[in-house]
């Protein structure tokens, strides 16, 4: 189905069920969407919406967090080698939520990550909670001093 959003959000009100019980099924199909997206926008379709939509998002925050963390960690690796982050992205911050332990997950591969990577992450925080810096200044600051201590990042 292309639109999820379809009857009053009643399949991303179920997904939020399943997501409960079946974490990494739910996960799974959602990378399964956003591969058919990527494939559909790559032929000229009509895109998929997984996310954002009018009614409801799909949460995770049910979900056992070191399960979270888990797939949150599955999930940023994928991101940072994407040709294009805006729905992993989104992804991320539906399973993982705002919580330190997935802050830590970008401090994480910060480090390593060459100049896509360095993309993706920019692509990743703007896709966050409006104010990120202000509501978790301590991320944001090793978050800065990450880059300053790596030369791949640029001046």
């Amino acid at each position: 189905m292309d639109d999820w959003d379809f009857d009053q959000g009643a399949i991303p009100r179920f997904l939020n069920r399943f997501a409960n019980l079946f974490p990494d099924e739910t996960y799974n199909l959602l990378l399964g969407r956003i591969q058919q997206n990527a494939q559909a926008t790559e032929n000229n379709q009509r895109r998929f919406r997984s996310f954002r939509l009018t009614h409801e998002n799909i949460s995770f925050a049910s979900v056992p967090s070191e399960k979270q963390l888990l797939l949150g960690r599955d999930c940023i690796a994928r991101l940072i080698g994407s040709d294009s982050a805006e729905e992993l992205a989104d992804l991320f911050w539906n399973i993982a939520g705002y919580e330190e332990a997935s802050l830590g997950l970008i401090l994480e591969v910060a480090p390593g990550i060459d100049e896509r990577g360095v993309r993706n992450v920019a692509t990743l925080i703007e896709q966050a909670i409006p104010r990120l810096a202000f509501s978790s200044p301590v991320f944001a600051r090793d978050l800065l001093l990450v880059h300053k201590e790596n030369a791949s990042w640029g001046p």
